[in-house]
This record gives structure tokens, C-alpha cells and sequence, in this order.
């Protein structure tokens, strides 16, 4: 998450921008391509419970699982998720690391390390966050990677523009919305921001608080709430003045 936030007009703290990349890691259990073996049992109920946010249970399946197929991506993947969330920096860096000595262009672990090395070394994290933009330009969860950490320095205007382009990446993506949003609130760009507030309860729908989105629905829709009550007092003034 970001550093201090902003007070909005209505003396209420705007949320936190910057919200580390942890999308759910296991898309590809749903269904595998004709030249991948189809996905275990095992890794279903693990993804499962993990979308279920049964934390505990979903590692004991990943950890099973790689007890026969030790290098097995998805279930990489998944610990590091449940590590990275847990607070265990050291443990998913480790996960994420083996993904990435498997396929180095794995944009979403690589974005995770970026965003956990940033806790080190903030400065160095944006050096290498902005060289893998460049690389990767075409990657949602790099570019998102990047806004995250200009939050954390500081630099909102700039976060703002590579949150923005990391929502046109993956439009459908409920989490950069937010993320993209809490941005233009910090910035006091509070008709923006509720638009993008709007799009990112839209997009929301069927996941879960806890799981896929790192934002809670029922924060956002309060959020909505003083902004329509700023909106109003903003709209009442306006009209006060100019009748005088």
C-alpha cells in the first residue's frame, strides 16, 4: 500500500493508492491449452479454497502438491500469493523467484518482485520498475508495479499516469480502477475519481473483497458516499454565489 494519504474536502481521509499487484495467480487451472496437461484435482481445490479465502487450506493443497511436482508454476505461484499476503516477504520473494528462473518474462511474479523489493530499496525498486516498462511495455501488472511505487514516493501526478495506463491495459481489471482512482482522489480530482470509483464496483462484481480485488466494496461505496455529499456541498456553494 502507499504512503500517507491526502484529506479530502469533506475532512475524511481518501483510501490508500498503490496496492501491491497479488491478482489471483491461477487463471490458467480454468482450462489448459491442447499441448498442457490439464490441471490436478488438487490444484482445483487449492485454487478453490484460495478464491474462498481459506489461506490455510489452499497452501497445505499447493504444499502437497509440490511434494511430487516440486517445481510445479501454479502452485508456486499460489504460495507466493498466500506468503505475499501473510506478510511474508522473504517466503514469497522465494516462490516468485523460482517462477521467474522458470520463465523469466513472467510479468505478474516479476511485478510482485519489483513491489516487494521496493520495502528494501524504494529508490532502486522505481529504477528497475521504470527498465521493465520499457521492456515490457505491453505488461498491466509492470506498469501497475510502477504506480504503486511512485505512490510511495510521492509523486502522485506521475503514479497517476502509469495507473491510468495500466487500467487501458487491462480494462476489465477491477483492482488497477481502484488503485487509478484512490490516485485521482489523492490528488483532489474527486469528479474523476468517482467515475472511476463507479467503474471499479462495476467491475468488482462476483469477486471476492478478500481474495481478487486487495480493496473492500463496502470502503468504496462509503468513499462514494462523502464524495456525493462533497459534490453537493461544492454544487450549493457555487449556486449561493452566484445569486449574491
Amino acid at each position: 500500500t502507499a504512503a500517507t494519504t491526502s484529506t479530502a474536502s469533506t475532512s475524511t481521509s481518501a483510501p490508500r493508492s498503490g496496492t501491491a499487484p497479488k491478482a489471483l495467480p491461477l487463471r490458467s487451472h480454468a482450462s489448459a491449452s491442447a499441448d498442457q496437461e490439464p490441471p490436478s484435482d488438487v490444484l482445483q481445490m487449492a485454487y478453490a479454497a484460495l478464491t474462498m479465502g481459506q489461506l490455510d487450506r489452499a497452501a497445505q493443497l499447493y504444499e502437497q502438491w509440490l511434494g511430487t511436482h516440486s517445481e510445479e508454476r501454479d502452485a508456486l505461484l499460489g504460495l507466493a500469493y498466500i506468503a505475499q499476503r501473510a506478510g511474508r516477504d522473504d517466503d514469497a520473494l522465494a516462490y516468485y523467484r523460482r517462477v521467474l528462473r522458470q520463465d523469466p518474462e513472467h510479468a505478474q511474479a516479476y511485478a510482485n518482485v519489483l513491489t516487494l523489493n521496493s520495502k528494501i530499496d524504494l529508490n532502486q525498486a522505481a529504477i528497475r520498475a521504470r527498465d521493465s516498462v520499457d521492456q515490457y511495455p505491453g505488461s498491466a501488472a509492470t506498469v501497475a508495479a510502477l504506480g504503486a511505487i511512485l505512490v510511495r514516493q510521492g509523486r502522485l501526478d506521475e503514479a497517476a499516469l502509469a495507473l491510468a495506463h495500466a487500467h487501458s491495459l487491462e480494462p476489465g481489471n477491477a483492482t488497477h480502477a481502484y488503485n487509478l482512482a484512490v490516485a485521482l482522489d489523492q490528488l483532489h480530482q474527486y469528479r474523476q475519481a468517482r467515475g472511476v470509483y463507479e467503474r471499479a464496483m462495476a467491475l468488482s462484481r462476483g469477486a471476492s473483497d478478500t481474495v481478487e480485488l486487495g480493496f473492500s466494496r463496502d470502503a468504496v461505496q462509503q468513499r462514494l458516499q462523502q464524495l456525493q455529499v462533497t459534490a453537493g456541498d461544492q454544487s450549493r456553494t457555487v449556486t449561493e454565489v452566484a445569486e449574491r
